[in-house]
């Protein structure tokens, strides 16, 4: 599955409009946001941030080991 369609899955289970995920991530255009989604061009980092800021983490399984890395969006503490 893409890392859009993912994305747009999650917006719907946790009810966040394409507006509100804009703002949360500084954009200054929902339409941004909307053009990344269509065109499915996030970095990593981007689907890190997004899906943190939706109250998921990122998980690799090592399949040989089971070993569980989890990549986790933590934003910049205050100044």
């Amino acid at each position: 599955m893409s890392a859009s369609k993912v994305i747009k899955q999650i917006m719907v289970e946790t009810d966040t409009s394409v507006k509100d995920l804009a703002a949360m991530l500084g954009m200054k255009s929902p339409q941004i946001l909307s053009n990344k989604l269509y065109r499915d061009t996030f970095t990593f980092e981007d689907y890190v941030k997004i899906t943190g800021l939706l109250g998921c983490t990122v998980q690799t399984v090592v399949d040989s080991s089971g070993k569980i890395y989890v990549n986790e969006y933590k934003p910049a503490a205050d100044k």
